[in-house]
């Protein structure tokens, strides 16, 4: 299938490259560096391309949604507790807030919104690679459960969709996050949009149907058999 041939080939290359390290020992100390630093770009580019191969994998599993009975506000809150360590040692404050009245249960897949959240939490903080403050808000709005993530970072690029494939800002990312987490929200039934002011920071919003099992049925995401 295709997650054992994907897998493979980068995995496949870790024991050449050993052997060229035992190699590389012996040569003389200007050799050395250079194939050193030869041996470091192609570690990179492999990490690289396993992480694009594990990001595809998910991509194709993302419309397979398994719906149950979830509580928003707590997994938001969960969240919030997984991510502020991680935030605090990159110099950024998470914190978190109701707006709105508190979300009724509804049905989703909380593994899956789950990471959204993280993925949209984690890019926000590493926006602001000097540190900074992230927001991460959920509540009843309109009629529809909102979840949003606000930095106070440099902002998005204008005129880019960034929620398209291979569109990234990062010096290591593979721009599928994004694009992942949109077709998790569309899965549901729900949007998810991003607005900027350049130099103010970026929220990202994701609005959810409070009846989702009809609503995903329309946007083609369905529940797994």
């Amino acid at each position: 299938g295709l997650a054992r041939g994907g897998r493979n080939p980068p995995n496949s290359t870790a024991l050449p490259l050993a052997l060229l390290g035992r190699r590389i020992a012996g040569a003389g100390p200007r050799l050395k560096q250079q194939l050193a630093e030869l041996v470091g770009v192609i570690r990179e580019e492999i990490r690289r391309l396993d992480a694009l191969v594990g990001d595809f994998l998910f991509f194709s599993r993302t419309s397979r949604i398994q719906l149950q009975d979830v509580d928003l506000d707590a997994l938001v809150d969960e969240v919030t507790r997984l991510l502020r360590p991680e935030a605090r040692s990159a110099g950024v404050t998470l914190r978190r807030q109701r707006a709105g009245a508190a979300i009724p249960t509804l049905r989703a897949d909380p593994e899956k919104l789950k990471q959204v959240v993280i993925n949209l939490v984690r890019n926000a903080i590493e926006a602001m690679p000097d540190g900074g403050a992230v927001v991460l808000e959920s509540g009843l709005q309109d009629g529809q459960a909102v979840i949003a993530v606000r930095d106070n970072g440099p902002g998005l690029p204008e005129r880019v969709d960034i929620f398209q494939l291979f569109v990234t800002t990062k010096p290591k990312g593979t721009g599928l996050g994004l694009a992942i987490a949109q077709q998790i929200v569309l899965a549901h039934g729900g949007e998810i949009t991003a607005s900027s002011e350049p130099g103010k920071g970026a929220t990202f919003e994701v609005a959810l149907p409070l009846n989702p099992d009809r609503a995903a049925e329309q946007a083609g995401g369905g529940q797994e058999t």
